[in-house]
């Protein structure tokens, strides 16, 4: 099912904040299936199309602390999108 839902994208007619959920949304999913790299796309899926709505959301912040916390050794795409998003790393 994940699968899937990460193969479907929202249509450019679903308004910028609608489609940038989804893929924050999306980034859960793949986070609790352990898909940590597909997380971090989603969520930068998410910063492309709406990056003012997906910086202050919550769920982002949660989601990528954990994103954090679970790599020993953070790469600079996270580590990046971490500084961007306001999360300390």
């Amino acid at each position: 099912m994940l699968r899937k839902a990460a193969s479907w994208h929202p249509p450019p007619t679903v308004p910028a904040e609608r489609r940038s959920h989804y893929f924050i949304e999306l980034a859960r999913g793949q986070l609790w299936a352990g898909h940590r790299d597909d997380a971090l796309a989603a969520l930068q899926a998410a910063r492309q199309i709406a990056p003012q709505h997906t910086r202050h959301n919550p769920r982002v912040h949660e989601t990528a602390q954990t994103l954090l916390r679970l790599h020993r050794h953070p790469g600079n795409k996270l580590l990046g999108y971490a500084r961007w998003a306001g999360i300390g790393g």
